[in-house]
């Protein structure tokens, strides 16, 4: 090349922006030597200098070709510096166009003015290219990287959600006080335990021998050694193990507890003008390049906090706002020890967020929100209740006889400097009548199924579950007895039989209306607070009925009557409400001597 003229540099610039706009791989090569050298960024050179033509076509392939469009390129010839003795030219172009750095990012429009230094090898293309530039973005993209390498961080209260140290739900599904099944009390009791099991020679697992005969006043409760065993034990008819280590699948009869729970939670908060919500589950998993890799959402808030900011609250009269949902909350820390209702990577939450317009409405809603955590506890399942205080937020703890307390639910005041970050105002008038923003006070509640296992544990006993009555899955359970004579097989057998069946039948449907009742010729009678053993007597539609209640195993809770299927139900539900008002009296036991 003798001699570098400004139209060889001018169609070279034009030659660089059609095949830029034409996303030509090919056309840039053919601008550059073989050992050409493309600077993006002098000071990177690992990443922003590319050697050759594959270094050049790599970077070109991956970071320009599909990742912009719509490429609006305009040279400005006029600013052309040239020096042909170094073979060197500076060029001036802008440049518009639409880039986006994944495939599950949106297009954004920027405009770049670029300087770029060419320096040309004698065949008239150019052996080194050396380019800076200034950017402006129409959508608050990074200004002036078009490398997702090289992206800077996003700082600022604009680019960047505040932290959220953890939610409310989280904290109440990975830091309560379990009682006897915190990590270290599980520590201290088994060093302590086994000396114990040595001697009395019995193993984890083993039923332990009770008498069968025994009343309220006697009951037995498991020791501190064997308290998790048994609770494994007991348990065994609610859950079962499923193909994902320390998450179990919970039966229909598991379930119906917490569901009875939930919906008088639902209930309740509605008379505190609580509103149901939803939000996505999954999320783009932290630097994940594919669009199709999704994880669980660990919290909540940031999403709902923006979203509340955006739209749902911008003036006074938006406020109170008060949002609950129900939701299984899901951890991706490793669980040691899991047990069903207790301590899971899937746990059960009702789970609510208010937003107020200072920190005293927020701690008087707060304390309604708590007495309705402890009037449920107190009212459906029968369970001694206290407040623990910390820094803001208060937790409700079971009491459990002889094994300390277990945390349930909790609430917890955020306040206005989390509202603050996330720009959470109303608008209001202040002293001298003008319009002010201020920002709102945030708050939120939750209660976990470990009310479910708290119940479990104040009431059960060797035996088993003893379900308060108002919850339990099943509340009656009918069996019929068969007389020895009546199990000929002739007429009169057959008839007597027939006769029991379907007196044990009018009184299930009798119930049906407000008890839930089940006529069983097996004895089934895990947890149910009410057993009716019935066997025919003389007369028509008459019954011989003996009564036990789940909470004086052994005892009859009536003297054995003759009764019509409508008087036995009538007895029946009045027993119900005995056995319901016998627990509230004892409030799970610590009524009862040790």
């Amino acid at each position: 090349m003798p001699s570098l003229t400004r139209d060889h540099a001018i169609d070279w610039v034009v030659r660089y922006g059609k095949a830029w706009k034409e996303q030509s791989v090919p056309g840039i090569l053919g601008l550059f030597t073989e050992d050409g050298e493309y600077v993006e960024r002098p000071y990177d050179p690992e990443n922003g200098i590319y050697r050759g033509h594959p270094g050049i076509e790599k970077y070109w392939s991956t970071h320009i070709q599909g990742r912009e469009r719509n490429v609006e390129f305009k040279h400005f010839p006029e600013d052309l510096v040239l020096d042909d003795a170094m073979a060197t030219a500076v060029v001036k172009w802008e440049a518009r166009f639409e880039v986006r750095q994944s495939d599950e990012k949106p297009w954004k429009t920027v405009q770049f003015l670029q300087i770029a230094k060419l320096r040309f090898a004698p065949d008239g293309r150019v052996r080194h290219f050396e380019e800076y530039w200034h950017a402006r973005s129409f959508q608050h993209a990074a200004k002036g990287l078009r490398d997702p390498r090289a992206r800077r961080s996003r700082c600022g209260e604009k680019r960047k959600d505040p932290m959220l140290r953890s939610s409310c739900c989280r904290e109440a599904l990975m830091e309560a006080q379990l009682g006897p099944f915190d990590r270290e009390a599980l520590r201290l009791q088994a060093r302590a335990a086994q000396p114990l099991i040595d001697r009395v020679g019995l193993a984890y697992g083993e039923r332990t021998q009770v008498p069968v005969v025994y009343n309220a006043l006697s009951k037995l409760k498991p020791s501190d050694a064997d308290f998790v065993e048994w609770y494994r034990r007991v348990t065994s008819h609610l859950v079962e193990e499923s193909d994902m280590k320390g998450i179990p699948i919970v039966r229909p009869s598991g379930l119906f507890v917490w569901d009875q729970l939930r919906d008088a939670l639902r209930r309740q908060l509605q008379t505190l003008q609580a509103q149901p919500f939803a939000l996505p589950v999954t999320e783009h998993g932290a630097n994940e390049p594919s669009a199709e890799r999704y994880v669980m959402r660990g919290a909540a808030e940031p999403l709902l906090y923006k979203v509340i900011a955006r739209s749902w609250v911008a003036s006074q009269r938006d406020l109170p706002l008060i949002l609950s949902r129900d939701v299984v909350a899901v951890t991706d820390e490793t669980v040691k020890r899991p047990l069903p209702f207790v301590r899971s990577r899937e746990m059960h939450v009702q789970e609510g967020h208010a937003v107020h317009s200072t920190e005293q409405e927020s701690e008087i809603f707060l304390q309604k929100v708590m007495d309705v955590y402890q009037g449920l506890c107190r009212d459906l399942l029968c369970l001694r209740t206290s407040i623990r205080s910390d820094t803001g937020r208060k937790t409700l703890e079971v009491s459990i006889p002889r094994h300390g307390g277990m945390e349930v639910a909790a609430v917890k005041i955020v306040g206005s400097q989390m509202a603050e970050d996330f720009k959470m105002t109303f608008c209001t008038a202040n002293a001298s009548g003008g319009a002010v923003n201020r920002a709102c006070c945030l708050s939120s509640f939750s209660a976990t199924s470990r009310l479910v296992a708290a119940a479990i544990c104040a009431h059960g006993d060797h035996l088993g579950c003893v379900w308060p009555p108002k919850v339990a899955p099943l509340q009656v359970v009918i069996i019929p007895l068969i007389r020895s004579q009546d199990r000929s097989k002739d007429d009169a057998g057959r008839r007597s039989v027939q006769q029991i069946l379907e007196w044990c039948q009018e009184v299930t449907q009798q119930l049906a209306s407000d008890t839930r009742a089940k006529s069983d010729l097996e004895d089934e009678t895990r947890g149910v607070p009410l057993l009716l053993t019935v066997q025919l007597a003389e007369g028509e539609q008459l019954a011989n009925v003996r009564m036990t209640a789940r909470d004086m195993p052994g005892v009859e809770a009536t003297p054995a009557f003759v009764a019509t299927p409508s008087v036995a139900a009538h007895e029946t539900r009045r027993q119900l409400e005995e056995m319901h008002r016998r627990l509230q009296q004892g409030m799970a036991g610590d009524a009862l001597p040790k």
